[in-house]
């Protein structure tokens, strides 16, 4: 195969891949922003509100979670492509099940369980595609290579701060308040950004 034609295929397909986490981010984030019109168009009561709300936001970090750990190992057997295109597939079908009958809770309700198990194995496809299509022992030159250089250590330092701040955050978010979580949450990304 001719390597311009590869190199070529690989960054349109990066860009693809780029397109479609930031289309999937705009399914995930939607019902976020628009919970204060849902809520208006429910005509639920205060108790409602916050509970029925809390469950549509929250039942799609669930469904997110178990789709992330049990279906990611699917990838492995059936490739990044494949996966990528189910993932896909079954996001948007759940996208547009919930704009057309999500007027019924149950169903919307649906379409958000469906949405996270779609989208729970976005990352690691993207993961396994990037490790295959770009690995790391590749010629690196110009821009490129400090960008991934400052993506390592990014990375490096991101994980060790998420690990850090995962069992002492909740604790300090218990006894001073969600500011006191954001703070800390922020400094990850000021070591991120200053190294």
């Amino acid at each position: 195969m001719n390597t311009n034609t590869s190199r070529d295929k690989r960054w349109l397909l990066l860009s693809l891949l780029v397109l479609s986490i930031f289309v999937a981010y705009l399914g995930r984030m939607s019902v976020s922003v628009a919970l204060p019109f849902i809520l208006s168009d429910m005509t639920w009561s205060i108790q409602e509100q916050g509970s029925l709300g809390g469950i549509l936001l929250g039942i799609f970090l669930l469904s997110y979670g178990v789709s992330n750990i049990f279906f990611s190992p699917l990838i492995d057997i059936y490739g990044a492509k494949k996966m990528l295109v189910a993932s896909i597939l079954v996001w948007s079908c759940a996208v547009f099940m919930g704009a057309i009958w999500g007027q019924a809770y149950s169903i919307f309700l649906l379409s958000r369980i469906i949405l996270g198990f779609g989208q729970g194995v976005l990352f690691p496809c993207a993961t396994k595609f990037t490790a295959e299509w770009f690995p790391p022992g590749g010629k690196r030159k110009g821009k490129f290579a400090l960008c991934q250089r400052r993506s390592d250590r990014c990375s490096r330092r991101t994980t060790a701060h998420d690990a850090s701040n995962t069992p002492f955050g909740l604790g300090k978010l218990i006894l001073h308040g969600w500011d006191a979580g954001r703070v800390s949450g922020s400094s990850g990304h000021y070591l991120c950004t200053e190294g």
